[in-house]
């Protein structure tokens, strides 16, 4: 929201947004998932079906007719995108060891936690990879379980993703 009192009385009033980092105002028509309104004295920029790339700094400015601008203070949109459900695969095929690779994508920010659990009780991670997706659009990251004593038949393994987008 941009609050600008002359605007409700005078039509020599114009608000202009921006995004930080880019060069120009961002303008109506423009793109359909944003959107201009104002009324009152008030005047608000609204962001629809938001996505990674949207994240960041966004400012008003007030024009009183056709001079300076004065700035509002920002507003900053953080978008949080949940990881994808994990995936576990066996990597090998041997009667004396086991290892298992967890993995997951799409997620926003890069903070994540891998854990592994073996019959409830918590293992270990032997190793973690985490990197930027390929698309550009969140990170992924791969665990790796390596169990070297011999499998036991029934043994239940369990990857645990935390994220701060999950509950």
């Amino acid at each position: 929201f941009c609050f600008c009192p002359l605007y409700r009385y005078n039509s020599a009033v114009t608000v202009e947004w921006w995004k930080l980092g880019e060069n120009e105002f961002l303008q109506p028509g423009s793109d359909s998932r944003k959107r201009f309104l104002t009324q009152s004295g008030e005047a608000s920029l609204q962001l629809l079906s938001v996505n990674l790339q949207d994240s960041a700094a966004y400012y008003c400015g007030v024009r009183y007719r056709g001079r300076g601008m004065t700035n509002g203070t920002g507003s900053s949109l953080v978008v949080h995108a949940p990881p994808m459900q994990p995936n576990i695969v066996s990597d090998g095929n041997s009667t004396t060891s086991l290892t298992l690779v967890c993995e997951t994508d799409g997620f926003y920010p890069e903070d994540i936690s891998v854990t592994w659990y073996k019959d409830d009780k918590n293992v270990f991670t032997v190793n973690k990879r985490k990197q930027l997706g390929r698309d550009g659009r969140g990170y992924q990251v791969s665990s790796s379980l390596e169990e070297t004593q011999p499998v036991r038949s029934g043994a239940v393994y369990i990857c645990v993703v935390s994220h701060l987008s999950l509950k």
